[in-house]
């Protein structure tokens, strides 16, 4: 098959291909109970038609995307790649899909690439260091599940480190251990 004809493969093609009714597979589709042996006819089916499988319809029927946001400042900041990587393991584990956008720390591209991400109706938001305010996250009215991370927010779940109190009990922690001084600097990180 070329490839535009591949590209325009529906599910009908796939059950002449294999023999095997559009409801059966259908049910394969969706992650329901199909017997072995017709999975191994639909898979060798779908393999040789090229089917894709059509995420905005399927939105259409379940009105489920299974979509995750995620804001990042930036993919520089190893911290925030780290972030990016975890969740998209953990997204696509559950079969969901990740969408990663940067706001170059900027209050309006974020709010922009949130609006632009809402468009694809996620199912939940994470903000990694966000630059807006709880009065900016109010505005926006979403309404979905949004998670903050590495900054505190009254308005919406907010998961923060404390490197100081962390720093004070480490230190704390050597002093009581070695019985030899232990120096301990940090830097406060500028807003």
């Amino acid at each position: 098959m070329q490839k535009a004809e591949r590209s325009k493969t529906t599910i009908l093609d796939v059950a002449k291909e294999s023999g095997i009714s559009k409801s059966t597979i259908s049910r394969y589709l969706r992650g329901d109970v199909v017997s072995p042996q017709k999975v191994v006819m639909i898979e060798q089916a779908l393999r040789n038609s090229g089917y894709v499988r059509n995420n905005f319809a399927q939105y259409m029927r379940t009105k489920k995307t299974d979509l995750i946001g995620i804001v990042v400042p930036d993919l520089d900041n190893p911290f925030f790649t780290k972030i990016v990587k975890r969740l998209d393991e953990l997204t696509f584990a559950k079969g969901q899909s990740l969408i990663i956008k940067t706001s170059n720390r900027s209050v309006e591209r974020e709010q922009e690439v949130i609006q632009y991400i809402r468009g694809f109706r996620v199912d939940a938001l994470f903000l990694c260091r966000s630059q807006l305010s709880d009065s900016d996250i109010q505005a926006l009215e979403l309404d979905i599940p949004v998670v903050s991370i590495d900054k505190s927010y009254e308005t919406i779940h907010s998961v923060v480190s404390n490197n100081f109190d962390n720093g004070f009990l480490l230190t704390s922690h050597l002093i009581q251990q070695t019985n030899a001084p232990v120096a301990f600097f940090f830097a406060r990180r500028r807003e």
